[in-house]
């Protein structure tokens, strides 16, 4: 027998069933819905691709043909454009051909002279960015100690040879090839010492001018060393050149004694 339910259960039992088909209605109008998007966007690109491939196959010459038309309409009239700037339009004469290449080279003047001002511009301000930053540097740069100044007489040191003075008294006949011969003499003999010698002074005399004797002919010789005393010798003989011969000798020997013991000390 059928079991009798109580009221309300039928409804409540049915409740799940129906809410189930609502949702499978409503997805099923979503589809529907969105496969007719599909269907008018397909039937649009097919329009549009049916106009494309239309105004493609149909007008492609036209087009090239009048873009082909502008192009060669535009060259000629840039190139005309061009001649008339430079004067160079129609059929010239000599004389026009003469001015048109005279004002060429007035142009060209003018440009090289422009590009040769920015140049000798450009190059001005480079020497005075070079001279700015050499005299930053020499003013960070530190100063350097002054350097003092030699003496006298290192620098009288410094020579390579001592000066020679040749002094004749009037009883003696002083001459060029005198004196010439008395300071090859005396720079020969005293050669080795010739940087330790300041100057050295020769006196030739005669003692007996009036009377002729044999050791009357007189030879002093005065050295001054640097910073020290002067040196002098002494030498009579019967004339001037052995007399100066011999003082020679003698300054050589004083010499040597002297910077011997200056050395050993």
């Amino acid at each position: 027998p059928r079991r009798l339910m109580p009221p309300g259960a039928a409804h409540e039992a049915s409740a799940p069933r129906a809410k189930k088909q609502g949702h499978i209605l409503r997805d099923a109008r979503r589809h529907i819905v969105a496969i007719a998007e599909i269907c008018e966007y397909i039937v649009f690109i097919g329009v549009k691709t049916e106009h494309l491939l239309i105004c493609e196959f149909s007008m492609p010459r036209a087009t090239k043909k009048s873009n082909l038309i502008s192009q060669v309409k535009a060259t000629a009239a840039a190139k005309r454009a061009r001649l008339e700037e430079a004067g160079l339009e129609g059929r010239r004469s000599g004389a026009e051909s003469a001015r048109t290449k005279g004002a060429q080279a007035q142009r060209d003047d003018r440009q090289a002279k422009a590009a040769a001002s920015v140049e000798a511009t450009k190059a001005k301000a480079a020497a005075a960015a070079k001279a700015l930053k050499e005299k930053a540097a020499t003013a960070s740069a530190p100063k350097k100690p002054a350097t003092k100044k030699a003496p006298a007489s290192k620098k009288r040191m410094g020579r390579t040879s001592p000066l020679i003075k040749i002094r004749t008294s009037s009883s003696v006949e002083g001459s060029a090839k005198l004196d010439a011969y008395a300071k090859e003499v005396v720079a020969r003999g005293l050669s080795r010492f010739s940087d330790r010698l300041t100057r050295i002074d020769v006196y030739l005399s005669d003692e007996n001018a009036e009377k002729e004797s044999p050791n009357d002919k007189r030879c002093q010789i005065e050295a001054r060393p640097a910073s020290q005393k002067p040196v002098s010798a002494t030498a009579t003989a019967s004339t001037i050149e052995k007399a100066l011969t011999v003082a020679v000798g003698k300054m050589k020997r004083l010499l040597t004694t002297r910077f011997d013991k200056q050395s050993r000390h």
